[in-house]
């Protein structure tokens, strides 16, 4: 979203899932960082119902003729996963070709002609028709001309449509490629719908741009991210358009497989890589040792916890099925009735924070810390009433006696000191000049 109308909302007391604070924590820095990347998936999970976009979008260039934001692609996965599928809906579009810019991440060691993708076109009376992107021919790594990258592409550069140069945290400029294909179909045709598909053995495609070109008068329309499958317009003004996320996930939901990774900052990697599909599994983390997590963080790690049905726990007759309703929802009181046809976990997609505690049918249960940023309970069988209650007296406690004792120990070596002449010596006196210039001097 556009920084100018963030805040809008706050006006009309509507929610949105950055919330307003100035002071948000690092994970939800990094979890809002990829969803205002790629607003895919993890938006769904965060319950993001509408996006406001301001007219023109920021941040969008042309290259060869294609509209493209690069620090925001199209779609950014791997195989495999939800985020690597993506669908766009347009109205018709006579098409003879397929304009693309891309790039692929974390596949240097894959040789020319490894498909990485497909793009299926579909729209009028014509079938669907499907075509594929390869490495050196259409795409290739991001990185190839990256002197400090660790490993040589093994396959072809095709051409460069855009050179794109992002820095690093530590402010070293890296270069990324963008390549420009043009990809034709086999007869020129009417398009309303086009699906990418990520197909690499390995790493990520990187879809910065697509646009459908006819060649006959020279028109190139430009897929945008609002053109999304999922997106509904439901407001066109001069200024702002809004769009409604109609594949968005409810504020809490059940599911009955989840899996654990060990308890870290950066786990938000295991959403994004791999098969994760938040709408059927829950990612918790647990301190102490899941499984090695070194090199490539692959989803071996991964324990499953829950497996759909436990050996011991059969499922409940057919007409039970999970679900939950948020019956009251409040800054610090939310009440959810669930109901699970076999042992499950309730995700409630609000951050997860010390001072929250929860109860099951009146019996206190633990929070698990669940897809990075959220709460999750484990539910048995059955139908349940499910309360979260924010009560920081147990972290005020825990920060009061930590505060004394700070203060016992200063207070201790204060005593201490008390008595000893200080080492002769110059006396050094600080001196405030303004608000930001200070100068030593030494006293007469």
């Amino acid at each position: 979203m556009d920084s100018a109308i963030t805040s809008r909302p706050a006006l009309f007391g509507v929610a949105q899932p950055y919330g307003y604070s100035s002071l948000p924590t690092a994970r939800m820095e990094r979890y809002w960082t990829r969803v205002n990347e790629v607003d895919d998936e993890l938006l769904d999970l965060w319950n993001g119902r509408y996006v406001v976009e301001s007219k023109p979008a920021p941040g969008r260039i042309a290259a060869e003729g294609i509209l493209f934001d690069p620090a925001r692609p199209l779609l950014h996965g791997e195989a495999d996963s939800p985020l690597g599928r993506e669908a766009f809906r347009i109205a018709p579009t006579r098409t003879d070709t397929l304009r693309i810019l891309s790039a692929t991440d974390g596949a240097p060691r894959l040789t020319d002609g490894t498909i990485v993708a497909e793009v299926e076109v579909s729209g009028g009376d014509t079938p669907p028709e499907l075509l594929t992107i390869r490495l050196g021919v259409q795409t290739a790594e991001a990185a190839y001309d990256d002197a400090e990258a660790t490993v040589t592409p093994a396959h072809t550069r095709p051409r460069v449509g855009y050179r794109w140069e992002p820095r690093d945290p530590s402010g070293r400029v890296y270069p990324r490629n963008l390549y420009l294909a043009d990809v034709a179909l086999a007869r020129p045709r009417i398009v309303e719908r086009v699906e990418v598909r990520t197909l690499g053995p390995t790493g990520q495609v990187r879809l910065a741009g697509l646009g459908l070109y006819d060649r006959g008068s020279g028109k190139i329309d430009s897929l945008l991210s609002t053109h999304r499958e999922k997106y509904a317009l439901v407001y066109d003004g001069e200024q702002t358009t809004i769009h409604e996320n109609r594949a968005v996930l409810p504020r809490a939901f059940v599911v009955d497989e989840a899996v654990t990774v060990d308890a870290d900052d950066w786990a938000l990697v295991y959403l994004l890589r791999g098969g994760f599909d938040p709408r059927r599994q829950v990612l918790l983390e647990e301190a102490g040792d899941a499984g090695a997590t070194s090199g490539a963080l692959p989803f071996a790690p991964w324990r499953s916890l829950v497996a759909h049905a436990a050996n011991d726990a059969p499922a409940l007759q057919p007409a039970a099925v999970n679900g939950a309703t948020v019956e009251e929802y409040g800054t610090d009181r939310v009440v959810v009735r669930a109901s699970a046809a076999r042992p499950a976990h309730l995700v409630l997609t609000d951050s997860f924070y010390p001072g929250w505690r929860a109860w099951l049918d009146g019996r206190e249960v633990p929070i698990h810390q669940a897809d990075y940023l959220f709460r999750a309970v484990e539910l048995p069988r059955g139908e349940h009433v499910i309360e979260f209650r924010f009560e920081p007296s147990a972290v005020y406690v825990a920060g009061m006696v930590s505060l004394t004792a700070w203060l016992l120990i200063a207070g201790l070596g204060f005593h201490g000191l008390r008595g000893r002449r200080m080492p002769r010596g110059p006396a050094l006196a600080l001196e405030a000049r303004g608000s930001s210039e200070v100068s030593i001097k030494e006293p007469s």
